[in-house]
């Protein structure tokens, strides 16, 4: 299946390894990011096995009520394209 998506409709990913996990949520430090935790939902993330402290993730960053987000997140390694991972 081609992919006719252009470089301005690709989300910029971000880099950045689990920190810590706690039930339904967790944080990711980033270089890309520095000196911020970014919060995640664990049920943002759809690959198998689930995440754990450690794992390398790539994710979309946003902002939500004044704090950074962890959105879209893929392990790294694994291609994203768009919505779907591959």
């Amino acid at each position: 299946m081609r992919n006719d998506k252009s470089a301005a409709d690709v989300p910029d990913r971000k880099t950045g390894k689990v920190d810590r996990l706690s039930g339904a949520f967790g944080f990711i430090v980033s270089d890309d990011v520095p000196g911020q935790e970014i919060y995640f939902k664990t049920s943002w993330f759809c690959g198998r096995p689930a995440l754990r402290r450690g794992d390398r993730v790539t994710f979309e960053l946003k902002t939500f009520g004044g704090r950074v987000q962890a959105h879209n997140l893929a392990r790294s390694g694994t291609d994203y394209v768009a919505g779907e991972w591959s």
